[in-house]
């Protein structure tokens, strides 16, 4: 990614949603809904992170394809939510707009064995326990 230079704009959200300001370098202020992708191989579910955004909040919001233990609710939505963008070279991943996991707790997790985990998840599920 090439480094930008100068100065930025000082821009609100409307006008950068409605395009006045494209391809501008901007400072922007607004409140953060915090939704991000929680993705399984071709599955995704949108996970409402803003409960969890402050400054003990941990090296995960910085590892972008980092692995992350997430606790909350899920909710059905009466709206569609936003997806959040992913960059071009990264297929787009199925889910439901529709559903939202509304997190409590966000913890990064780089030594776990994801392979394993799920292992796990279908044992427990086939001997009826659904808790962990």
């Amino acid at each position: 990614m090439s480094q930008q230079t100068g100065v930025a704009k000082l821009a609100t959200v409307k006008s950068a949603v409605d395009g006045a300001v494209s391809g501008q370098k901007l400072r922007l202020v607004g409140r953060t809904e915090g939704l991000v992708l929680l993705v399984e191989e071709e599955q995704a579910l949108l996970v409402d992170v803003s409960f969890c955004v402050d400054t003990r909040m941990g090296e995960w919001v910085r590892d972008r394809h980092g692995k992350v233990m997430v606790l909350g609710h899920l909710e059905a939505v009466s709206e569609e939510l936003p997806i959040p963008m992913l960059p071009t070279y990264v297929p787009a991943p199925s889910l439901n707009p529709m559903l939202v996991l509304r997190a409590v707790l966000v913890e990064q997790c780089t030594e776990l064995d994801m392979s394993a985990w799920y292992k796990e998840i279908e044992e427990r599920n086939r001997e009826g326990h659904s808790a962990l």
